[in-house]
């Protein structure tokens, strides 16, 4: 015979509230094991308390109700794909948090030294490119993408890169949400190049750039463009074209060193 137990039992035993587990039984998530039809009253079998406490510890790793629901009804093996995958994301989100903490203290901090700003004039640069439109929450898939064809490009092509890679980012695309992206790798100038896949061979055209270096991770990064646009609105004529990030060291969207350029009047 199946033991049973109330709902306050059961809720004492799983640290689960009366709320929360009518809430889990109208998803299907936990449903009793009977419920009198005259009162409604709820009663849970012993063997449903191993359930109720994944469930609970679930929820305060923020695992969505419908993964929940996949991860308890799932083969073990898919159930280790599942809970690994979300632990992956909650990593993800405590590294993101982590950075923007020391962003905030960095912005916060009394004395911070202000990024220096030169004026560069860059010559026409030939290169290899990758060209598209996108929305802004597709940048971080759109670049990884773009930069494995670039690489593959170079290096099926023979081409010898003459610089670091680079990225061109139209103000809409920040200011939209949506707009004209490009990724570029500079190489030796050459009569003509076959197009390969998205990647078209182009020279780029001479500008002039207020320049700023950031250093360190992505969540800091702001900093520096705010430093960057408030010199520009100081002491030089802003132009309407896309900001050139060149990617000197390390991985973007992570720890790294970036130079930013803002497209100024000559």
């Amino acid at each position: 015979m199946t033991s049973t137990m109330t709902i306050g039992d059961f809720s004492r035993a799983t640290r689960l509230s009366a709320k929360a587990l009518r809430h889990y039984h109208r998803l299907g998530l936990l449903e009793p094991a009977e419920v009198d039809t005259f009162t409604g009253y709820r009663s849970y079998s012993v063997e449903q308390v191993a359930d109720a406490q994944l469930i609970r510890h679930f929820r305060s790793l923020e695992m969505p109700l419908d993964v929940i629901s996949q991860v308890l009804s799932a083969e073990e093996s898919v159930r280790s794909e599942l809970i690994g995958a979300h632990l992956q994301r909650m990593e993800q989100r405590l590294a993101e948090t982590r950075d923007a903490v020391t962003a905030l203290r960095s912005l916060l901090a009394s004395g911070s030294p202000a990024a220096a700003v030169e004026r560069r004039v860059v010559d026409a640069t030939p290169a290899l490119v990758v060209r598209d439109v996108i929305d802004l929450t597709d940048l971080g898939e759109w670049f990884t993408a773009a930069q494995i064809e670039l690489d593959r490009a170079v290096e099926s092509s023979g081409l010898e890169p003459t610089g670091a890679l680079g990225g061109l980012w139209s103000t809409e695309l920040i200011r939209d949400e949506a707009g004209d992206v490009a990724l570029f790798r500079p190489i030796a100038a050459v009569d003509h190049v076959v197009a390969m896949g998205r990647v078209e061979y182009e020279v780029l055209p001479a500008t002039v750039l207020a320049v700023a270096t950031h250093s360190g991770s992505d969540a800091t990064i702001g900093q520096v463009y705010a430093e960057l646009g408030a010199h520009v609105a100081q002491y030089e004529v802003s132009l309407d074209g896309p900001i050139r990030e060149t990617y000197l060291a390390g991985v973007p969207g992570g720890e790294g060193v970036t130079e930013i350029g803002w497209p100024v009047r000559a």
